[in-house]
């Protein structure tokens, strides 16, 4: 699950239940401790555009800011480094 936000997107718990073949409750319990570990965050909500579509979906993301990474290539004329997140976006 944690994969398909990552790759894909922000998802709905739907979205997410579809693309995996799950039930919408398992994703969401699935979600809970990524959310609570700071792994994944809710959106805000998206505005439903249809009526009586039901409850507006807060989609899920990858909090990037929660880990991050370092590489390192040394060479013989050359030493290069680089930080990414949790997304593998270059930190300044």
């Amino acid at each position: 699950m944690f994969t398909a936000v990552l790759t894909e997107g922000p998802l709905s718990r739907v979205s997410l239940a579809r693309r995996l073949g799950l039930l919408s409750a398992a994703v969401t319990k699935a979600a809970r401790p990524l959310i609570e570990m700071g792994y994944l965050q809710e959106l805000a909500a998206a505005e439903r555009t249809a009526p009586g579509a039901g409850r507006p979906a807060s989609p899920l993301a990858v909090q990037a800011a929660r880990e991050f990474f370092v590489g390192v290539k040394i060479t013989r004329d050359e030493l290069i480094g680089v930080v990414v997140d949790l997304c593998a976006d270059a930190c300044p």
